[in-house]
C-alpha cells in the first residue's frame, strides 16, 4: 500500500510497508533531460555552413574511386571556418526545451530555439570577432580573412576538379542506360535503379553548392562589417578572393545543371 504525500514534497508516494518514498512522476523526467543533451549534441556536431543542418553520409562499397573522391572533397569543402557558432544553437535548442510545458510544442519551440541561437550570435560578427581577439592589428585580422578565403578556392578548386571527373561518368553511363533501355537489354525498373545512383551524384554537388553559397554569404557579411569599422583599410585583396569564389561557385552550379541534362532533377 502506498501514500502521496504532500504538495509540498514532491511528487512522491510513501511505501507504508517499507517507509522508503516510491517516486512516480517528476517535473523533469530523466528521459527529458537526456533527450535535451542529445538535442544539444546533436545540433553542436551537425550544424555547419552558416547554420543548415549537416548529416554525414554513409559511404557505399560500390562507389566509384571518382565518386569516392568526390564526397571526400566535398566534406572538407563543407567544413568552415566559423563552425564554433553551431555550439550557440544548441544553447538555444536546450533552453527551448526546457522552458517549454507543453510537450505538443516541445519539438517545434526546439527547432525556433536552435535557429534563434544561430541567428542571435550572427554568424559574420562571431567570426570578425574572434579575429580581433586572435589579432591586435587591423591589418592582420584583415590579412587572416583573405587566408580564409583563399583556402576556400583551392578547396573549390579540388571540388570541382572530382565533380567535373563525376559528371563525365555519369552522363557517360547515363548514354549508356539509356541504350540499354531502348535495346530492350535492361527493364525501365533497372534504368531508374541506375539513375538513382548517378542522382545521389547530383544531390551531392547540389550541397556542395548550397554550402559554398552560405559561406560566400557570410565572408560578403564578414567583410561589410569589416569596411564599416575600417573605412581607410584597402580591401581590394579580400574582394578578389571572394570574386574568385562566387566565379566558381557558379562553375559548380553548371556542373550540377549538366548532370543528366535535367534528367535527374
Amino acid at each position: 500500500m502506498s501514500t502521496k504525500v504532500g504538495p509540498n514534497q514532491g511528487n512522491a508516494m510513501i511505501n507504508q510497508d517499507s517507509g522508503w518514498p516510491v517516486t512516480v512522476r517528476t517535473r523533469r523526467p530523466l528521459c527529458r533531460i537526456f533527450a535535451a543533451a542529445m538535442v544539444a549534441a546533436l545540433l553542436g556536431g551537425c550544424l555547419t555552413d552558416g547554420g543548415r543542418l549537416r548529416i554525414p553520409h554513409i559511404f557505399s562499397a560500390d562507389l566509384t574511386p571518382a565518386q569516392q573522391q568526390l564526397r571526400e572533397r566535398a566534406d572538407t569543402f563543407n567544413q568552415t571556418v566559423w563552425e564554433g557558432v553551431a555550439i550557440g544553437a544548441a544553447v538555444g535548442a536546450t533552453i527551448a526545451f526546457f522552458t517549454t510545458s507543453d510537450d505538443d510544442d516541445r519539438v517545434r519551440n526546439t527547432m525556433i530555439g536552435a535557429a534563434g541561437g544561430a541567428a542571435a550570435g550572427g554568424i559574420a560578427s562571431s567570426y570578425i570577432a574572434s579575429k580581433q581577439e586572435d589579432y591586435a592589428d587591423r591589418e592582420d585580422v584583415l590579412d587572416s580573412m583573405i587566408v580564409d578565403v583563399r583556402q576556400k578556392n583551392v578547396e573549390s578548386e579540388q571540388l570541382i576538379e572530382a565533380m567535373r571527373a563525376v559528371l563525365e561518368e555519369d552522363n557517360r553511363k547515363l548514354e549508356s542506360l539509356r541504350a540499354q533501355l531502348d535495346s530492350g537489354e535492361i527493364t525501365r525498373a533497372d534504368y531508374q535503379g541506375d539513375i538513382a545512383r548517378i542522382d545521389a551524384d547530383r544531390v551531392e554537388m547540389q550541397g556542395a553548392v548550397d554550402s559554398a553559397g552560405e559561406q560566400l554569404g557570410t565572408f560578403k557579411s564578414a567583410r561589410h562589417l569589416y569596411q564599416e569599422e575600417n573605412t581607410d583599410v584597402d580591401t581590394a585583396q579580400l574582394n578578389n578572393e571572394i570574386a574568385t569564389l562566387q566565379g566558381r561557385i557558379a562553375t559548380m552550379n553548371d556542373i550540377v545543371a549538366d548532370l543528366g541534362s535535367g534528367e535527374l532533377a
